[in-house]
């Protein structure tokens, strides 16, 4: 069985309807989205919650950043975002696909293949594939040099700030020993390191701008 039929029969007995999963099929972020709900199923975070939570709240934070709303089309310009600096095409889909190659089972051929079979496969290879091998931390290496070597891709870096943020918000912990600090000044670090880089607050201020100036 192909990897989309397998997908989409756990989509079935989890109660999605083929209309639904068919809706799932016409767009690469809900694409990405489809994988991503597959590919954590039975997984929780330390606090209980269903992991799809996880890179569904990186994607959002990405959005709230350039003021996405789903289902507007009004809500953005994508060409002026670009013109900013800020990367748009494979960002929301590498959001929702940061962790699957890392934490289960779920490998990049069968991500291509599922993206090939829905004649997404060239958007795949130009925007998606490259940032996400990117994100995908070996743990041979230590997180310094992971950082440095993802950080050259505007979309990995992009995502890993958006994954480090939501990894800081004290709602996803159990408890905020010594061992969460650290942690979180970590990531509160690594974060500023990329921002250096990319300059992508700035940027997305600058962009949020423009756009409210173009409107009115």
């Amino acid at each position: 069985m192909k990897t989309n039929e397998r997908i989409n029969e756990y989509l079935k007995k989890e109660g999605y309807s083929e209309e639904e999963i068919s809706a799932l099929d016409s767009a690469s972020v809900y694409v990405a989205h489809k994988i991503a709900v597959y590919a954590h199923r039975n997984q929780k975070r330390l606090n209980g919650d269903n992991y799809i939570i996880h890179p569904y709240n990186v994607m959002q934070l990405y959005r709230n950043m350039v003021g996405i709303i789903e289902g507007n089309y009004f809500c953005m310009n994508k060409d002026l975002l670009e013109d900013c600096g800020i990367p748009y095409d494979g960002v929301q889909e590498t959001c929702l696909l940061h962790d699957v190659l890392e934490d289960t089972d779920v490998t990049i051929e069968e991500i291509e293949e599922v993206f090939e079979d829905l004649s997404l496969g060239t958007y795949f290879n130009l925007y998606i594939k490259t940032p996400l091998l990117l994100i995908t931390h070996d743990k041979k290496e230590d997180y310094s040099t992971y950082i440095s070597k993802l950080v050259v891709n505007p979309t990995a870096a992009i995502v890993k700030f958006m994954d480090m943020a939501d990894n800081m918000n004290p709602t996803s912990l159990t408890c905020l020993g010594n061992f969460e600090k650290e942690r979180i000044l970590k990531y509160v670090i690594f974060n500023q390191f990329i921002n250096d880089v990319w300059h992508f607050l700035e940027k997305a201020d600058d962009y949020r701008k423009k756009f409210s100036s173009k409107r009115y």
